[in-house]
């Protein structure tokens, strides 16, 4: 999923009403009402945080905490392939956590081949598959990393969530 695929986010999680944080880039936050999703940026030389929930000047702004946890995968030897990859992206703040939105999450094998890349969707969960030239069946058994990047250094701006990674297992069909 990227951007142009975010229009039922709100509505397939039964995401509260009010602003989400957007995993993608600092500068842009969702508001949902009644399952309807808007996409929406904050004024140049703002970001949205995630704490007050509103646009601030980035000095003003903390990055919120969070994790990553990867689950079972599935791995085919003919043809070779990794299939269910998959995550779950959440962030905090205070006691509360929630689901992040529209976030790249990249999986790699536990040697570093990339693999694929997925998208969260409204409860915060990424999967794809990856086929190929993909390593031996040796290297895949031993699991995958699932790595987010935090939301706003590969956009120039600064980010209000931060990195984090999970380390999931790959189980033969």
């Amino acid at each position: 999923m990227t951007t142009a695929g975010i229009e039922d986010l709100c509505e397939e999680a039964d995401v509260p009403n009010g602003e989400q944080v957007d995993g993608q880039s600092s500068r842009n936050y969702f508001y949902c009402v009644w399952g309807k999703t808007n996409y929406e940026s904050c004024p140049t030389g703002t970001v949205f945080d995630p704490f007050s929930e509103a646009c601030q000047i980035p000095y003003h702004v903390r990055e919120a905490s969070t994790a990553l946890t990867a689950g079972q995968a599935h791995l085919s030897v003919l043809p070779l392939g990794v299939s269910n990859l998959n995550a779950t992206l959440t962030y905090s703040v205070g006691s509360s956590t929630s689901p992040v939105m529209n976030a790249p999450i990249y999986f790699t094998s536990q040697n570093g081949t990339h693999l694929c890349i997925g998208w969260t969707n409204g409860l915060g969960h990424a999967s794809c598959n990856a086929s190929g030239l993909l390593g031996t069946v040796d290297q895949l058994l031993r699991g995958y990393t699932a790595t987010y990047g935090g939301n706003g250094y590969n956009n120039s701006h600064m980010s209000t969530l931060k990195e984090a990674g999970g380390h999931g297992t790959v189980s033969l069909l």
